[in-house]
């Protein structure tokens, strides 16, 4: 049966069965954690479509993670998360809530698409989940589009701006139904901006992959790949701030690999800020990052960077990853011997957004900023 190991999870979450105390408090961890239940049932039910109808259990599932009781045990979990580490910051539940309910709506609108035999039903069908997801989370939702004369159920992207040209916002729903009828493993091409994070006294690497969704832009998505990992609030901020509002349409994610274990242990604070207001006006302007440049700095009022945590450990990790250079708060507390001795060969002090921008940005040219 398709999505057998989550439905019986989202029955306990929304009341519908009671389980011993304490243990719906985790089926969230088991959805959205490390065995990650909830993309991995959804992607095979997508893939199996063809062969055996998941639209069913689909409806179910959607049905039961509306229900109120869903969205309070996720928070509670969190609660319970941040009560076993003190000083950490509250992770947002009402987003991976809306995650987690967008991955069904989409997938369910993916799998339409792949098991319908009349093009006009999967059209309706896709149209319907659309819908469902942009009432529940406040898209915008046009009117109502007949399927174009001749269209096909693998042609999403002239679907997509069918209804977009209706008044729909479809940015996240496209890009998201796409992504489930993917192959996941595939070779999309990847722009990156390196990232440095401090988590338990230990530094780590990391990066933030930026994807362009639809041409029509003006809008910042998450990345499905990434899109229940838990992060904290000032991260989100930074993001936020960092890529304002955008010329095109950006998918973005977070990916720490194996430097950081636990790939549900929560992502958070503003470190990233330079990084990211650097990466998104890049990448927006059709230019190239330096993937060897590791920017250290939050950003503060009127795009001055301001020092971080854990500068020196972030510092020699650039140096041990063979970076050619990376750049620094000009309101750092190091000395200039100790940039020299823990950086790359070239370090620097940045003051703002702009001169960061510049420091790392790609050029033909491998030479000493100036």
């Amino acid at each position: 049966m398709p999505l057998e190991r989550v439905l019986p999870r989202l029955r306990r979450l929304a009341g519908a069965a009671s389980p011993q105390p304490g243990l719906m408090d985790f089926d969230w961890a088991d959805l959205t954690g490390e065995a990650a239940l909830l993309p991995q049932e959804l992607r095979g039910a997508v893939r199996d479509a063809a062969e055996r109808d998941p639209l069913p259990e689909m409806r179910e599932c959607w049905d039961l993670i509306r229900q109120p009781d869903c969205l309070d045990k996720l928070r509670r979990f969190h609660a319970i998360g941040r009560a076993l580490k003190p000083g950490s910051e509250a992770i947002w539940s009402e987003r991976l809530y809306r995650n987690a309910a967008l991955m069904i709506a989409t997938a369910g609108a993916a799998a339409a698409l792949r098991a319908a035999q009349d093009p006009r039903q999967a059209w309706e069908e896709m149209q319907d989940w659309w819908r469902k997801a942009a009432r529940q989370f406040e898209y915008r939702a046009g009117r109502d589009v007949a399927a174009p004369p001749g269209w096909r159920a693998d042609a999403l992207r002239e679907a997509a701006a069918a209804l977009r040209s209706a008044g729909w916002d479809t940015g996240l729903l496209a890009f998201w139904t796409r992504w489930w009828l993917e192959d996941p493993t595939g070779s999309a091409a990847k722009y990156v901006v390196p990232l440095a994070g401090y988590c338990a006294g230990t530094g780590f690497l990391a990066e933030l992959l930026l994807t362009a969704a639809e041409p029509d832009g003006g809008y910042l998505i998450e990345h499905p790949d990434a899109a229940l990992r838990p992060l904290g609030e000032s991260l989100l901020a930074a993001v936020a701030a960092a890529a304002g509002v955008p010329r095109k349409g950006i998918a973005w994610k977070i990916d720490a690999g194996a430097s950081l274990p636990g790939q549900s242990l929560p992502l958070e604070g503003d470190s990233l800020g330079a990084a990211a207001a650097a990466g998104f006006s890049l990448f927006d302007g059709d230019f190239t990052y330096d993937s060897r440049c590791l920017l250290i700095a939050a950003v503060g009022p009127g795009g001055r960077l301001e020092r971080v945590g854990g500068q020196i450990e972030k510092l020699r990790l650039a140096k041990a990853a063979s970076f050619s250079k990376a750049g620094v708060a000009f309101d750092t507390d190091l000395s200039d011997e100790q940039l020299r001795q823990a950086g790359p060969p070239i370090t620097r002090r940045l003051r703002t957004v702009e001169e960061a921008k510049r420091f790392a940005r790609a050029t033909q040219v491998d030479a000493p900023w100036l």
